[in-house]
């Protein structure tokens, strides 16, 4: 069993009519409020005991405040731009994690700005 865990830059999210509209990674936001989300993360798949990817969306209040939002034991649509911008997509480290292969990196190459396309 691996004890590996790791974690993405964080993404900003845009949303139109309640469906995911943009993502830009990382997230154009103070270190602080990066950092926080990325411990949050880490305790909740620590205490669920995850073995897998785990999504988690916030909301960020004016007051600089987190709400988490969402929890996904899954990869997610707001990971996406990883496939082309990471050296290890979200699917790889998903597969990797549910084989009990150490995980690869979670460091991008570069920034990434992704549409989401519905049609």
């Amino acid at each position: 069993q691996h004890k590996n865990t790791g974690s993405y830059p964080p993404t900003l999210n845009e949303h139109k009519e309640h469906i995911l509209h943009k993502s830009i990674a990382p997230a154009p936001l103070p270190r602080p409020i990066l950092g926080q989300t990325q411990i949050i993360a880490q305790q909740l798949a620590e205490k669920l005991q995850l073995v897998g990817v785990l999504g988690v969306e916030f909301f960020l209040t004016q007051s600089g405040k987190l709400i988490i939002n969402e929890i996904a034991p899954r990869p997610h649509n707001s990971g996406h731009w990883t496939i082309d911008a990471c050296y290890c997509s979200q699917f790889e480290q998903h597969i990797r994690a549910i084989s009990g292969l150490n995980l690869g990196s979670f460091k991008n190459h570069h920034n990434a700005e992704m549409i989401n396309l519905i049609g």
